[in-house]
């Protein structure tokens, strides 16, 4: 799948450690050599949605917010689970 990363996105990243950066890279590999979206770990749709392409990848504590339309990933947000649903989507 092909990827873009918001720059919303890298603010959220620059502000963790290294071990969240090592889960974070693994995820975003994860997602380029999906071809469905049943192979990407972790992915779930977020509820509420109204247009139904925003997900999110659970890495323990801590969610990546994504929205995936034809065989586009956007990386739009990521943050500790108490306070991604209110910054995402």
């Amino acid at each position: 799948m092909k990827t873009y990363f918001e720059k919303s996105f890298e603010r959220d990243i620059k502000k963790i450690d290294k071990i969240l950066k090592a889960e974070i890279k693994k995820a975003v590999l994860s997602v380029k050599q999906a071809r469905t979206l049943r192979e990407i770990p972790n992915l779930r749709k977020v509820e509420g949605c109204p247009k139904g392409v925003s997900y999110r990848i659970r890495i323990g504590t801590y969610r990546i917010g994504v929205e995936i339309v034809g065989d586009l990933v956007t990386f739009r947000r990521f943050g500790h689970r108490r306070f991604f649903y209110k910054i995402f989507p």
